[in-house]
């Protein structure tokens, strides 16, 4: 890598100084101006001009990360969407084992999930604000520990209500924390080009699921085979390995985590700015950072993003189910389709096909996820993140949204970028695909298939996109946690949404109802995508217009 001129980087480095003296002067003059900052600014130089450094040959990071603090988010990202699977998979196991239920395991397993999700709703706000004040680090390690705590004594519980539920809910903090820590700590200590490092974290997040689905969940059955352990007894002891799991695992990143999972690891003023903001103040720049139109349409993607995991892990079985049950396919007349343990007792043919359909789905969304990276690097990478950390410069409080691009003679692909592009592409494969679905009456017929890769393709690009969007450079690192916690809760909404109003159509209306509801869903956040790309557009053109109006410098003589 080229180092800049002298004069460029005494420039850089004069600008950083002036900074903090502009934001120590507006602080002073109005705490109402600290709240207001732009939660969306650029990245500033570090003082000293460090390049990003190189992990795995095509992954960038910050300066402030080693290899070590990478692979330690890596780690914790796999087994955060493994616990998270094998939480929602393996209740089924503790209503019908060891609580006894026969009868409403569906309603009582919705319910729990339901309030999981609302005090997550909450609490991904404030451990986002929390770690813009400690750090990330800490935040991680209290949602693992609570996690764990939350699996070792769940299946202690002898009724639904309340042990039952609240041991669900001190899981749900712990989980809350670590959604919301996620997207945080992926925005930190990405470098530049930041789709691909979203890729990758995507992959490892479907490799996490693999885990919780083939290894934790089907851990009862292997010790009731391989030991005579009682089924019951056997969903205690997986509950209990994974809770420790867990627990341990928070050591080892505490220990193994970089420090600087923190508050910041720029020199902009905003950032300096951030502890005089009141808790409310900076929990309000999740929202307010909405009235960015990027940061408005990566909400909307993250809404649509975590109800596609909902119709993808719920509804397509019940879809299966319902379709086998009525058309007499099984050996048991009188099934309820929402009981999947009976289903897979006495209509194992609509169990296996099940999991192939829903198999297919996430094998897809798996190999779609390093492409989806590579896309948003390739067409919606702006200049701060692909120019050097050194070339940006240092903003004020009062900066515009994107620093002034380098000179063309040191920009690397200076070409016009768009933010929203992959986005849009992702929701119209999804919604595509989704549409599709619903069109599709027979569950058998071998057109399943390439639909299903349709929406897992979709279904995975929603997600890459959209935390690829919210790690991007032009977000504050200030205001990094609470616009983590906000995606989160968009996205836990979506999942509300998907839960009750697909359950509502798939009684009411057609077993393949939900699957247009989420098409409708993806051509909403489409729309969103392509106002921005014409946004864009028209600003791009500009640009070009008044640089070329721009009066030509004579030569010195």
């Amino acid at each position: 890598m080229r180092p800049p001129s002298p004069s460029r980087a005494a420039d850089t480095k004069a600008r950083a100084s002036h900074a903090p003296d502009s934001s120590s002067s507006s602080a002073s003059s109005s705490n109402t101006d600290d709240a207001a900052a732009p939660a969306t600014a650029a990245l500033a130089a570090p003082a000293a001009a460090t390049p990003p450094r190189r992990v795995l040959g095509f992954i960038y990071l910050h300066p402030a990360y080693s290899t070590t603090h990478f692979l330690a988010f890596l780690v914790a990202t796999f087994f955060t969407v493994a616990f998270f699977v094998y939480m929602s998979s393996a209740t089924a196991f503790v209503l019908s084992e060891i609580l006894g239920l026969k009868e409403g395991q569906g309603n009582a397993a919705g319910s729990l999930a339901f309030y999981d999700e609302l005090l997550s709703m909450a609490m991904v706000v404030v451990w986002g604000v929390l770690s813009d004040r400690v750090g990330r680090r800490a935040v991680y390690t209290i949602g693992f520990v609570l996690m764990g705590a939350g699996m070792l004594v769940y299946p202690l519980a002898r009724n639904l209500y309340p042990q039952l539920l609240l041991a669900r809910l001190l899981y749900a903090l712990g989980g809350a924390a670590c959604s919301c820590m996620l997207t945080a700590v992926l925005a930190d200590c990405a470098g530049k080009l930041r789709g691909r490092i979203s890729g990758l974290v995507g992959l490892v997040s479907g490799l996490g699921a693999l885990l919780g689905v083939f290894v934790l969940l089907p851990l009862p059955a292997w010790l009731e085979t391989k030991f005579s352990i009682p089924l019951g007894r056997g969903v205690q002891d997986a509950f209990f390995a994974t809770g420790v799991l867990a627990v341990l695992f928070a050591g080892v990143f505490w220990v193994t985590a970089s420090r600087s999972f923190a508050t910041t690891t720029s020199t902009t003023t905003t950032a300096a700015a951030a502890p005089q903001r009141s808790w409310l103040a900076q929990a309000k720049l999740g929202l307010t950072a909405a009235r960015d139109w990027r940061v408005a349409a990566a909400y909307a993607a993250g809404f649509a993003a975590r109800g596609n995991t909902v119709i993808v892990t719920l509804f397509v079985p019940l879809w299966v189910n319902q379709y086998y049950i009525a058309n007499g396919l099984c050996s048991v007349t009188g099934l309820d389709p929402n009981d999947e343990a009976a289903v897979k007792t006495s209509c194992r043919a609509a169990f296996t096909r099940a999991s192939v359909v829903s198999g297919v789905v996430q094998t897809f969304a798996l190999i779609g996820a390093p492409l989806w990276g590579l896309l948003m690097d390739r067409f919606a990478t702006t200049d701060v993140d692909t120019c050097d950390e050194e070339e940006v410069p240092a903003l004020s409080a009062t900066s515009p949204l994107l620093p002034t691009p380098p000179e063309p003679s040191r920009r690397r692909r200076a070409r016009t970028r768009y933010s929203t592009l992959p986005l849009l592409a992702t929701c119209v494969v999804a919604a595509v695909g989704y549409l599709l679905l619903f069109l599709t009456s027979d569950p058998r017929q071998g057109s399943v298939f390439p639909i299903a890769f349709l929406v897992g393709f979709g279904e995975i690009g929603t997600v890459i996109t959209s935390v690829a969007m919210v790690a991007a450079g032009y977000i504050d690192p200030s205001a990094r946690g609470a616009i983590a916690g906000a995606y989160s809760l968009s996205g836990a909404v979506g999942i509300l949404a998907a839960t009750k109003l697909g359950g509502v159509l798939f009684d009411a209306w057609t077993a393949t109802a939900p699957f247009l509801l989420m098409a409708g869903v993806h051509v909403v956040v489409a729309g969103i995508a392509a106002v921005g790309v014409v946004v864009e557009v028209k600003k791009a053109r500009e640009t070009e217009r008044r640089r070329r109006e721009a009066p030509t410098p004579e030569p010195a003589r």
